[in-house]
């Protein structure tokens, strides 16, 4: 089970078995002070929201880098929000694009985020429509771009486990988002997390700087965060190798490869 880094501020999903479920209240943001009790109260609802809605979930995560993915249900999966020429917000995942309805969002940006949808047989355009259960945005980490020295490199970098056969793991549509494990205090505080390159000569390998602000090691427990990675060089449509490289929490070098195109 998992709870976003945010929340440790603020939480409303748990983790089970890969599977997604929203919790049954949302809260406002929280200080640290209260943070932890609410936290574990949050933990509670979450397995007790995983009890009685398991049997509610029918579909989890397809594969949406298929623009031709014959998918109609119910689907839990990463979604960037985008507005088109004509003002209307849809959600992208691969090379499917998603025009939800009756969708009240303030947006104000591009945004990734993690949504429980319902896909619809039917076309409007370029988009499939589709209906939204609920949404819940992604924590951003940061990442000035590869003109930014490696420096933070040589600080040490708190250790974090990256889970690399989580569906939540990967690149797509110009966003890197991580599922990791780490240390959290019994009252957490705020982690920060950021991207920067490693190799001069290599744009394209990158390492993940945990900064836990000298948080307690009480719990181990799982969060998500992304990083818009399109600063990069432009790829010119091909996909290049991307590597990413972190501190593990047994204090050994991690590295990972994936799969980079920019976002068009």
């Amino acid at each position: 089970m998992f709870l976003t880094n945010k929340c440790r501020e603020k939480s409303n999903l748990a983790l089970k078995s890969g599977f997604f479920l929203p919790l049954c209240a949302r809260f406002p943001e929280c200080p640290d002070f209260i943070c932890g009790m609410r936290r574990t109260i949050h933990i509670a609802i979450a397995l007790l929201c995983l009890l009685a809605l398991a049997g509610c979930m029918k579909g989890l995560a397809p594969d949406y880098s298929d623009n031709d993915a014959p998918y109609e249900g119910e689907v839990t999966a990463l979604f960037t929000i985008k507005q088109n020429a004509e003002g209307a917000l849809y959600f992208q995942a691969g090379g499917q694009k998603l025009l939800p309805r009756d969708f009240n969002w303030a947006f104000v940006r591009q945004q990734r985020v993690m949504a429980n949808v319902y896909v619809d047989a039917a076309m409007q355009d370029e988009y499939r429509t589709c209906s939204v259960y609920w949404v819940e945005p992604l924590d951003e980490g940061e990442f000035n771009g590869p003109d930014v020295a490696a420096g933070a490199v040589a600080r040490a970098s708190d250790g974090i486990d990256i889970l690399l056969s989580s569906w939540i793991t990967g690149v797509d549509d110009g966003y890197l988002t991580i599922h990791y494990n780490t240390w959290w205090g019994n009252v957490p505080v705020h982690h920060d997390f950021s991207l920067v390159c490693q190799d001069t000569e290599n744009p394209y390998s990158l390492f993940l700087v945990q900064d836990s602000h000298g948080d307690g090691q009480d719990e181990l427990a799982e969060g998500i965060i992304c990083f818009d990675i399109n600063k990069l060089p432009d790829t010119g449509g091909e996909t290049v190798q991307l590597t990413l490289n972190w501190i593990k929490l047994d204090g050994t070098p991690g590295t990972a490869n994936f799969e980079f195109k920019s976002r068009e």
